[in-house]
């Protein structure tokens, strides 16, 4: 239902001309929804459970695009691209358990709280090389590129037992991952008589990954 809201923004500029383009994008958002579920449940003909759920999840999010094309001459284009995304997401869920009897005595009762806080960070840029070696179509393109990926997420949690004994159970926990990621590739078309391309090029690529979590519980 639309409790809350969402809202959009975003921007974009291009700029053309005969040797340089460029273009940039700007987009934000900022969503923000509700969740709410209750549910009875027949455990047996005299008890029943009943269900109360409220999730409230919330998040902001940027995201800048950007890039530059350039004719150094007439058979040689350099590139250039870069990304930037980043979110900060949040979750809030409350769960509320209650089983009683027909006669409304209540045999159990307990609450579970759940936060949930994120990070995210993306990073992406990329060099291009372009040259056209003659006439009929035959190129040599290269591209470098480079990416750096950041998530963190951090949890709060409470078990709470509230009839017929009362009791907690808390916890927390930090997990972080970060990931960088470059990749190589240059590849050449060379067209040849007799309507023949000959294609082959070259491909490496290098990843680092990074993972450390932990966990507290009381």
């Amino acid at each position: 239902q639309g409790v809350y809201g969402n809202r959009f923004f975003g921007v974009t500029l291009n700029n053309g001309g005969d040797r340089v383009t460029s273009y940039i994008n700007l987009n934000y958002s900022n969503n923000n929804g509700l969740e709410e579920l209750s549910s009875s449940r027949l455990l047996r003909q005299d008890t029943t459970l009943f269900q109360s759920a409220r999730t409230r999840r919330q998040s902001h999010q940027g995201f800048v695009g950007y890039g530059l094309s350039f004719d150094a001459s007439e058979r040689v284009n350099l590139s250039y691209d870069g990304r930037i995304n980043g979110s900060l997401p949040n979750a809030d869920t409350r769960n509320a358990n209650l089983i009683s009897t027909s006669l409304l005595q209540t045999i159990s009762e307990t609450d579970n709280l759940v936060d949930n806080d994120s990070r995210f960070l993306s990073i992406q840029q990329d060099l291009g090389f372009k040259l056209r070696l003659d006439t009929l179509g035959s190129e040599w393109d290269t591209k470098l590129g480079y990416s750096f990926n950041s998530n963190n997420t951090f949890q709060e949690y409470a078990n709470i037992g509230l009839y017929p004994v009362f009791n907690t159970i808390t916890g927390e926990g930090d997990n972080d991952q970060q990931r960088h990621f470059i990749q190589f590739q240059s590849d050449l078309s060379l067209k040849l008589p007799f309507s023949l391309t000959m294609e082959t090029g070259v491909s490496a690529s290098y990843q680092e990954y990074e993972s450390d979590a932990g966990y507290f519980i009381l």
